[in-house]
């Protein structure tokens, strides 16, 4: 939308760092409506590992993590995500009329986290995920990532609530709004 929007551009001009505000003040919106959409998305993602693996193998899988590397790799990728490729998107196509996140947004988004994950790891949890993903059930895994990928592009693109657009339409203003009055004051006091 700040490419595309004229008026939007004008604003960016006018008032650089402002894109900036909208994308630190959508990411938590984003993230809150994540969170709200939790339980339906597991619940899909249940229905996919029961689709996709044994009960050995779903055994296996929860068994990695659970352990300590398990556990880690997924408190440190947690930290790490800050939906940046996702948030660009919605950026550019707020004024659109049907929002599309893409699976190359999404990718993005994984890999930084994980990638961010992993480097923060120890080496003997390193070493045990490298195991894990040489085990047949890790190596399953690889191999159904797309179509596991391919759920979590649908649940990205499914509308969200009334109350994060609420939200949205209330707040984005709000930040944007106070952003370029302060920008105001400070070239007022500036003359």
């Amino acid at each position: 939308a700040f490419a595309t929007d004229p008026g939007l551009v004008v604003v960016r001009e006018e008032y650089p760092g402002v894109e900036k505000i909208f994308i630190e003040t959508m990411r938590p919106i984003m993230r809150d409506e994540m969170v709200r959409k939790m339980p339906e998305y597991r619940a899909d993602t249940a229905a996919f590992f029961a689709r996709n693996f044994t009960s050995a193998e779903l055994r296996e899988l929860v068994a990695f993590w659970q352990s300590p590397a398990g556990r880690t790799v997924l408190q440190e990728t947690t930290e790490q995500a800050d939906f940046s490729a996702i948030t660009k998107e919605v950026v550019d196509q707020i004024n659109d009329d049907k929002l599309q996140i893409s699976g190359a947004a999404i990718d993005a988004d994984k890999r930084k986290a994980a990638t961010g994950g992993i480097r923060s790891l120890s080496s003997e949890h390193r070493a045990a995920i490298i195991r894990f993903g040489l085990t047949p059930t890790g190596r399953k895994m690889r191999r159904l990532l797309s179509e596991k990928n391919q759920l979590d592009l649908e649940w990205a693109n499914r509308e969200p609530s009334p109350e994060t657009v609420a939200r949205i339409e209330r707040e984005i203003p709000a930040a944007m709004t106070a952003f370029i009055e302060a920008e105001d004051r400070k070239r007022g006091g500036a003359r």
